[in-house]
């Protein structure tokens, strides 16, 4: 059975203001070795979300496991200036959008296709942050998982029944 859409957020992994690395969810998404950061409430997000992990990086990739429609995420420009978002996926027009300095939107994809790889760019680097990823297509998890954090910083996963 496929999924119909996930909102991924990072609410539930514990100690944010670290890099991201591995799986997460588990059978989901790889981000990778340290080319994301987990942040904990910063600017006009009251909750945990990502930006890119270093001074000077402007883009970092993420790879779904299965090919996964990617349809929405929040973006918030905390610099001073405003700054250039680029969205992409194999097979997908960039999607283009400028965030005024201080502003959070929604960037709506309206791709019809999957993609296995996204690349997401910012021109002013890890002062603009991404939360509530919304993807859709995969498989269902399996019943009764939730994320447990292991001593590595990967996060494996345990199913719960959604219903």
């Amino acid at each position: 059975m496929l999924v119909s859409s996930q909102t991924v957020t990072f609410d539930d992994l514990t100690n944010p203001n670290r890099p991201l690395l591995g799986q997460y969810p588990n059978g989901v998404i790889d981000w990778g070795a340290g080319a994301w950061y987990l942040s904990g409430p910063w600017g006009q997000f009251p909750t945990n979300s990502l930006r890119f992990n270093g001074a000077g990086r402007t883009s970092a990739s993420l790879n779904f496991s299965a090919p996964r429609r990617v349809v929405q995420i929040d973006a918030f420009n905390g610099g001073k200036k405003s700054s250039s978002i680029n969205l992409s996926c194999q097979g997908q027009p960039i999607l283009q959008a400028r965030l005024a300095a201080n502003e959070l939107r929604t960037l709506v994809t309206n791709w019809t296709g999957v993609c296995s790889t996204l690349v997401v760019e910012s021109s002013n680097g890890s002062d603009t942050s991404f939360d509530s990823l919304v993807i859709s297509g995969g498989p269902e998890p399996t019943p009764g998982a939730t994320n447990t954090p292991t001593s590595s910083g990967v996060y494996t996963q345990t199913v719960t029944a959604l219903n």
